[in-house]
């Protein structure tokens, strides 16, 4: 074992004038203990850690911050033991991933809310290598009630986004399908009705090159705009169907890599090309003859 912290955990309900969410509240007398098991940060992974709240302070998690509306330094209405209300002032908002919590020093616990501090519950952070040996002997302990590993957590997190990036492909899948349905469309179209002015720049000397770029010229337009309109629309969407997606007790990571935008733009460049391709050669079964002798 490389740390373990002795927690109090109570069931409390986080109130605002027009919503109610049920959250755990966590005490220790061992904050700075506690701070190399849990990361305190508003950021995952960046930014400075925050400080341990102070008597008739609160620390909680982002989600429930979004879900209550308040920010740091408001105060936030707790509920416990069904009828008794406080009111902690919020000293930081940490980024949590899975689960509600308000986190509190014991003097909050014993002064404020008026209960005795009686931890039953404790943390623990596990050395390298020492987590099958130590479970073991845990399970073994009797006064030991109960376990749970924030590895199990994580695994049913992990199937539950593997089943949603099953949806996400499926998306990805139809919009690729669509572009090239769209393009195919544009650039066939674009041929049929343009046959006899095909024909005669072939009969001015024309090389198929040059045939082919005057007839996709406006698809390549076509294509630059709607990257251009499609990557900052995408954004937006992307953010609203986030803001759709409620989850009480997850908060979903809403960030978009760079690189999403580079393969989006890449995806249509290529159904762009492979559509020119096909279309080309439509465009070498041109019959000049045929085509300038035919009335319009």
């Amino acid at each position: 074992i490389s740390v373990m912290v002795p927690v109090e955990r109570t069931t409390v309900t986080a109130k605002s004038p027009d919503k109610i969410r049920s959250c755990d509240m966590m005490i220790t007398d061992k904050p700075s203990r506690l701070k190399k098991i849990i990361n305190f940060r508003e950021g995952s992974t960046e930014g400075p850690e925050l400080e341990y709240p102070g008597t008739g302070e609160a620390l909680i998690n982002n989600k429930l911050a979004e879900l209550m509306g308040v920010e740091k330094g408001d105060m936030l209405r707790v509920e416990y033991d069904d009828t008794k209300m406080v009111k902690l002032k919020v000293s930081g908002i940490y980024r949590n991933y899975v689960g509600n919590y308000i986190y509190i020093n014991t003097e909050t616990f014993d002064k404020v809310m008026n209960k005795a501090y009686e931890p039953e519950l404790a943390l623990i952070k596990l050395a390298e290598g020492d987590t099958e040996k130590t479970v073991k002997d845990i399970n073994e302990n009797s006064s030991v009630l109960g376990l749970k590993l924030n590895s199990d957590t994580r695994k049913t997190v992990d199937s539950m986004m593997v089943s949603l990036n099953y949806i996400v492909w499926l998306v990805v899948a139809c919009a690729g399908a669509l572009a090239f349905i769209v393009l195919f469309n544009l650039g066939n179209i674009n041929i049929t009705e343009r046959t006899r002015e095909i024909a005669t720049i072939k009969v001015l000397g024309f090389y198929p090159a040059e045939t082919g770029s005057y007839v996709f010229r406006e698809n390549i337009v076509l294509i630059v705009l709607g990257i251009a309109v499609g990557l900052p629309a995408g954004f937006a969407l992307h953010k609203f169907i986030m803001k759709q997606i409620i989850v009480d007790i997850i908060a979903f990571n809403e960030t978009v890599e760079p690189r999403s935008y580079f393969f989006a733009a890449a995806m249509v460049i290529c159904f762009s090309v492979f559509t020119d391709m096909i279309l080309r050669k439509k465009l070498k079964k041109t019959h000049m003859a045929e085509a300038l002798k035919s009335i319009e």
